[in-house]
């Protein structure tokens, strides 16, 4: 932008370009004493402790003389004059900058600009967006106002004013390849590809630097790799780094088009590359949390946790992959590591979405923590009323002896999802355990009927038929016995079928700490079948002629 204004930051008198009309030279020069201020208060407030950093304090000087030069006055070029000599060691020189700036007035459009452009420096994003408004209020018009003002609006969120104030910054200057660059990220964001993609091609057409170009493609290979056109994002993104090899972007972008294809190897190799450039660890972060991620969707739970974990060390409290970390240690059984993610999660401003709840349930039902379960399960349903989150809190309604409670969730479930067997399992067990025996055993024949597919589920069913038994054999008369006796077949049976459904070397563990402690079987419990049904051998020993008992209807 110097270059095009005629500026050279090295000469003794720089001048805009006599090309320029007169009415215009004035404006001209402004705008490049602001941008000469911005590239020279670049430089951090920590001193300079080496000879590179001592160097770009200097380099920062001469860009800040050259600003001077220009015939401007200002407060914000002396403080930043003053900040740079303190970093330099040269305190009675910043002293007496800080003087001079005292005695300038801070009012005009440059100093309320460049107080502003202090703010975005900070990450104060609203604080410089009230900044950039005076300055317009001030100085209608003024250019560098306008683009930072709409950076901001684009930090912020909001797409629609940021495009606005970009479209008045290519009104005043059409070829400026910025305002293209940064409108696009606003099309992309208001959903509006074409325009995007058209703002690109614009930018792409205009003269510009290596640095430009380099940014450009960046960009657009993002937007490929959001459309799922992964050759084409690889494509750009090995043309950004043909364009600057020295700089980390480009090689973390394309690692991650290698893990979006499962190519983790070539995606390290990628890393490794990136890394002998000195990457923020915010980059690095970004890696290892979305390699943690891509391993948990792939069921590789331990190195899932792995690399989480290697992402909060570079960043700790960033929400993302204390939740991933969390699902992964839920898939392997660790409850009460998984509800502990979770919650920092939570804790950490991650956003409070109803799978995060879920799974947080799902943790403390493994906790038996199983009203805190229910509050997470109430939780989900709030934003997504699912028939298997019904299911999932009326669970946790049973095993907290909130049967009617139970009874109620597990009807919603089967009312959005009448097909769900395991519904009917837990609402079969409600009402025997509330006296409805006819209701119990509807509900059970309607689960066989869906096939359980979990030995957990079968032994669900055999207890709604042991608690029948149980119930109907203490009522009055031969037929109440007769239900009793039938109910009993039908729950040794589907004991029978639940061991048959596990693993030989799983089922004297299972018949140990599931069948034999489970007191809804207590009625059965002195049956002889049901005795017989001890696990020997690795099989099974089956009822006499292997049949199934006929139902008994009550």
């Amino acid at each position: 932008a110097l270059r095009v204004a005629g500026v050279d930051p090295d000469s003794r008198e720089p001048a805009v370009d006599g090309s320029f009309a007169p009415h215009r030279r004035p404006q001209v020069a402004a705008d490049c004493y602001t941008l000469l201020l911005v590239a020279g208060g670049g430089c951090n407030q920590r001193p300079a402790s080496n000879r590179a950093d001592a160097e770009r304090c200097r380099a920062a000087l001469r860009l800040l003389d050259c600003a001077d030069r220009l015939g401007f006055e200002t407060r914000a070029l002396h403080l930043r004059r003053a900040s740079i000599l303190e970093r330099l060691g040269q305190h009675e020189e910043s002293r007496r900058e800080t003087e001079r700036a005292g005695s300038v007035p801070s009012d005009g459009p440059l100093d309320l600009f460049l107080t502003g452009e202090e703010l975005y420096r900070r990450g104060d994003w609203v604080g410089a967006r009230r900044a950039f408004h005076r300055v317009l209020a001030a100085q209608p018009g003024h250019f560098w106002g306008q683009f930072f003002l709409a950076i901001c609006q684009l930090k912020c969120h909001e797409w629609e004013a940021a495009r606005a104030d970009l479209n008045a910054c290519l009104s005043q200057h059409p070829n400026f390849i910025w305002a293209y660059l940064f409108r696009s990220f606003a099309n992309e964001k208001l959903f509006e590809a074409d325009a995007a993609h058209a703002d690109l091609d614009n930018a792409m057409e205009l003269d510009s630097n290596d640095c430009a170009r380099h940014a450009l493609f960046l960009t657009r290979g993002v937007f490929h790799f959001e459309e799922g056109d992964l050759d084409l994002a690889s494509a750009d993104f090995r043309s950004a780094m043909r364009l600057k090899p020295d700089q980390h972007h480009a090689y973390f972008n394309l690692a991650h088009v290698y893990l979006a294809q499962g190519k983790y190897q070539a995606a390290a190799e990628q890393v490794d590359i990136a890394l002998r450039f000195h990457p923020p660890a915010r980059a690095v972060f970004g890696y290892h949390a979305e390699l943690g991620r891509r391993l948990l969707r792939d069921a590789r739970y331990e190195d899932a946790v792995r690399e989480c974990e290697t992402a909060l060390k570079l960043t700790p409290g960033l929400a993302l992959p204390l939740a991933v970390r969390g699902r992964a240690l839920l898939a392997l059984g660790r409850h009460e590591q998984a509800e502990r993610s979770f919650d920092e999660y939570l804790a950490n401003g991650g956003q409070p979405l109803p799978d995060v709840f879920r799974a947080r349930g799902q943790a403390r039902m493994g906790l038996a923590k199983y009203p805190d379960a229910a509050e997470d399960y109430t939780r989900a349903l709030e934003s997504f009323p699912d028939g298997e989150l019904y299911q999932h809190r009326a669970w946790a309604h049973f095993f907290s002896d909130a049967l009617k409670l139970a009874l109620r969730d597990f009807t919603k479930a089967i009312d959005l999802k009448p097909e769900a067997g395991d519904a009917y399992t837990g609402r079969g067990l409600t009402r025997v355990m509330l006296g409805d025996v006819p209701g119990a055993v509807a509900d059970a024949e309607a689960a066989l009927s869906r096939h359980p597919t979990t030995p957990e589920m079968m032994h669900n069913v055999a207890c709604i038929f042991a608690q029948a038994a149980g119930r109907a054999d203490a009522g009055p008369g031969s037929n109440h016995s007769e239900l009793a006796e039938g109910y009993l077949r039908r729950a040794v049976e589907l004991v029978r079928r639940t061991l048959e459904m596990l693993r030989a070397e799983d089922r004297p563990s299972f018949w140990r700490d599931k069948i034999l402690t489970d007191p809804a079987l207590t009625p059965i419990r002195d049956d002889l079948e049901f005795k017989r049904l001890q696990p020997v051998a690795g099989g099974i020993l089956s009822l006499a002629g292997d049949q199934l008992p006929p139902r008994i209807r009550p």
